[in-house]
């Protein structure tokens, strides 16, 4: 191994280092075909709102890899699947949340759901008298073609 190749190759792993760090996508060399690979991180997923300026969402943070200079694209992961509610939520709770991601055809898709229970209430000094409680759920398909 020359020493050119040894510096250059160190100095690729500190560039990616730095960009994951920095929250930027990475380009990392694959050392059997000296192809680079391309990842980049976003957040997908599906709302439901009642309309009256209240929003319960799922969420999962989406990798998708690239080969650089192709359209040969995957999804690497899909993690962090989460549920939130937002928005003028005063006398709401959110209970029984569940949400997955779950990617499919090899990676081609991810499909992201979740469900819940909204309660609606009225706070007393007593506590919250709950007069309503709704299911909800939502799910969507990513996909990368």
């Amino acid at each position: 191994m020359s020493r050119g190749s040894a510096v250059l190759r160190r100095l690729t792993a500190v560039a990616a280092t730095a960009a994951l760090l920095t929250g930027m996508s990475a380009v990392a060399a694959s050392p059997a075909s000296a192809q680079q690979i391309v990842r980049q991180t976003t957040t997908r997923g599906c709302e439901w709102t009642t309309g009256v300026g209240q929003y319960w969402r799922v969420k999962a943070d989406v990798t998708v890899a690239q080969i650089a200079g192709t359209s040969t694209r995957w999804i690497e992961s899909a993690t962090n699947a989460r549920t939130e509610l937002s928005g003028f939520t005063f006398g709401v709770r959110e209970s029984n949340s569940v949400a997955s991601a779950t990617i499919q055809g090899g990676g081609v898709s991810v499909r992201i759901s979740g469900s819940a229970v909204l309660n609606y209430g009225v706070p007393t000094p007593f506590g919250t008298i709950e007069w309503l409680s709704q299911p909800i759920s939502c799910a969507t398909t990513y996909s990368v073609y």
